[in-house]
């Protein structure tokens, strides 16, 4: 009997786990434009998508193809914008993976934590040492 309780704790726990990460991959699919870029070093705040506008960049966006769960899924991040007068658009592609309990987000190497994830409103901030970077985005479709 007690082999029996504990397998079906176990598979509850595996569809738990399953169910949170499809939920999240199914909310990040699709286009999100950036809406702010903060960096925190040792209580230092930096307004990093500010400067990233001065350089000339208008906008920039996330593109999260959703290819199920236990794979990596293709990310396509564009920057769009005007530098000394000549317009230019760039795409860079990665990969990205979400943890099983649909908390954090791994892009290429690089793991971040999912603060926030809505429908609308998508939040990721990444550590490095006494540094954190901060991605707010909202949904664009």
């Amino acid at each position: 009997m007690k082999k029996i309780i504990f397998t079906l704790a176990i598979l509850g726990f595996v569809l738990v786990s399953c169910n949170k990460e499809k939920r999240a991959m199914k909310k990040l699919e699709g286009n999100w434009n950036v809406t702010a870029i903060s960096i925190d070093s040792a209580g230092v705040s930096i307004d990093y998508w500010e400067q990233l506008q001065a350089l000339g960049i208008t906008s920039m966006s996330m593109n999260f193809e959703n290819c199920g769960t236990d794979a990596a899924c293709n990310l396509y991040t564009t920057s769009a914008g005007d530098f000394m007068g000549i317009p230019f658009s760039s795409t860079d592609t990665a990969s990205y993976e979400v943890s099983d309990d649909g908390a954090s987000i791994t892009i290429d190497t690089d793991t971040g934590t999912i603060d926030e994830l809505t429908n609308s409103s998508l939040v990721i901030s990444q550590v490095d040492g006494n540094t954190t970077q901060t991605v707010t985005m909202e949904k664009a479709d």
